[in-house]
């Protein structure tokens, strides 16, 4: 087995001993299991395809939780109690736990996490990262209906580099949680090409000014439109908070379109970021929308652990597929574990194998950081946030060479290089400064984001759960706190800007 191949999810042929293989891994290994490229080590280094390391015991900086949160000393440990745990429970009974076990305990938690009734849990399909979320809802999209489907998707460049392959339906990565040697680019085996198109619907301006909600709005109606018209079933991919925090379309916009289009248009919200409040994806799925999320980006879960609950429209329309002997096209067996999925769901992948373990280790260590952010008092969290998130914003202006863009964002600091001309800088120069930045040891921020194309593109500080959570197990004041992180990621960037020309 290659070195890449041993971070494969598969558990066949012998199920149990190659399960134990994977749970005896070391646990910085072990989360590396069952997810894609983008979190492996490139060759000759100890960092991943953000330019992450892929352990970092004791951050200095911890703003990368829009991106990718590498596993700390906590993390670790919490990794491996729940893998121990588990080995020590297939020693003693021969077996894995069944996959209703496996599902029920991620499945249930994130439904409490986001205030919704226990048969919620019965709605959430387990993804390994976000971007394998849109194949899915889009597989379902398809396999729910005889038509055609016109994908509808709001700001691909601000939602991830995968996403307008994954909508297609084709493979985003050189490899999937259970098969190394994928082509990027092409259908995922046995989807029809023919059946699928894609609307990009962008967020910003050429200029990378963030567009009117009217303007965005429109122009989707237009596109729902017109695949109506055409016969064609509809997906389209909303946004609840962007790289940058940017948010189309309302729940209001959901509600109304759902109304008039059904049953033939749906909508999926990337909430990914984890940045909304839980009411807001109640009030997504209570509007007729499924809500993407995450159990990395701002809950801090190393990458890459995903998740959709699915709208009651959705969920009877892929049950009734079933019911018919409807099928999800076979290559999403390389991609969805048994264990991903609610029970009534499994007859649509009868091949799927039995548990992606790495997957379960991603979303233990995300509702933990998530538990652990809950045990802070919320006086504390809010005014950390808003001091920490001051205070970077008004540093970085003071900052030569650096600009800051407006935003509304209460987490996310998005900035970049000033160029003679007083504009942003486009994505090379941002590039260096980011490697510049992650390369000093213990310093995590956000990877690039071009605003439009090459004309300008920012870095991100975001803070996390994890950002919060470690500085209150301290002791500090949240004014000490959020002193002491915005000292450490202004060094950070001052130093960073040393080796870097514009």
């Amino acid at each position: 087995m290659t070195a890449p191949d041993r971070f494969l999810a598969t558990l066949d042929p012998d199920r149990t001993a190659r399960a134990l293989e994977l749970l005896t891994l070391a646990p910085e290994d072990l989360l590396l299991v069952g997810g894609d490229d983008r979190q492996l080590p490139r060759a000759g280094t100890a960092r991943n395809g953000y330019g992450l390391p892929l352990v970092d015991r004791e951050p200095i900086v911890r703003g990368s939780s829009c991106t990718a949160t590498p596993p700390d000393t906590v993390a670790l440990a919490d990794v491996a109690a729940w893998s121990s745990g588990l080995a020590r429970s297939l020693t003693s009974a021969g077996r894995l736990p069944s996959p209703d076990t496996f599902h029920e305990a991620v499945a249930s938690r994130i439904a409490a996490h986001l205030g919704l009734d226990a048969t919620h849990a019965e709605r959430i399909v387990l993804a390994p990262s976000g971007t394998d979320a849109e194949s899915i809802a889009t597989g379902l999209v398809l396999a729910a209906s005889d038509r055609s489907l016109c994908n509808i998707v709001l700001g691909a460049a601000e939602s991830g580099s995968g996403t307008v392959n994954a909508a297609l339906g084709r493979y985003f990565a050189r490899r999937t949680p259970f098969r190394g040697d994928v082509d990027t680019g092409e259908p995922i085996t046995g989807v029809d090409p023919d059946r699928v198109r894609l609307v990009n619907v962008e967020l910003r301006d050429r200029r990378g000014r963030a567009r009117r909600a009217f303007d965005v709005e429109a122009e989707v109606e237009a596109h729902i439109e017109d695949a109506l018209d055409r016969g064609e079933q509809v997906l389209v991919h909303a946004m609840a908070g962007s790289k940058t925090d940017l948010r189309q379309l309302s729940s209001d916009w959901v509600r109304i379109w759902r109304a008039r289009g059904a049953p033939h248009v749906s909508v999926l919200i990337d909430a990914a970021q984890a940045r909304v409040p839980s009411s807001a994806v109640r009030d997504f799925l209570a509007a007729g929308a499924s809500v993407m999320v995450t159990g990395s980006k701002a809950l801090g879960a190393p990458p890459f652990c995903g998740a959709i609950v699915l709208d009651a429209a959705l969920m009877h329309g892929a049950m009734t597929a079933v019911s018919r002997g409807k099928r999800l096209p076979r290559g999403f067996a390389h991609i969805v574990a048994l264990a991903d999925m609610p029970r009534w769901l499994r007859g649509m992948l009868p091949g799927a194998q039995h548990a992606n373990l790495g997957l379960l280790a991603r979303w233990h260590v995300g509702l933990g950081e998530l538990d652990r952010y809950r045990a802070i008092p919320s006086v504390w969290r809010a005014d950390f946030t808003h001091r920490l998130c001051t205070a970077i914003t008004a540093q970085l202006r003071s900052t030569p060479g650096i600009v800051v863009l407006d935003s509304d964002s209460p987490s996310i600091v998005s900035f970049g290089l000033r160029t003679a001309s007083g504009e942003l800088a486009p994505r090379g120069p941002v590039r260096d400064l980011y490697s510049a930045l992650v390369s000093q040891p213990g310093v995590q921020f956000g990877q690039p984001v071009e605003l439009a194309p090459r004309r300008a593109a920012v870095l991100r500080y975001a803070i996390g759960v994890v950002t919060a959570s470690r500085l209150a197990a301290t002791g500090q004041s949240p004014a000490e706190a959020a002193h002491g992180a915005t000292a450490a990621a202004i060094a950070a960037v001052r130093g960073a800007l040393l080796e870097v020309q514009v």
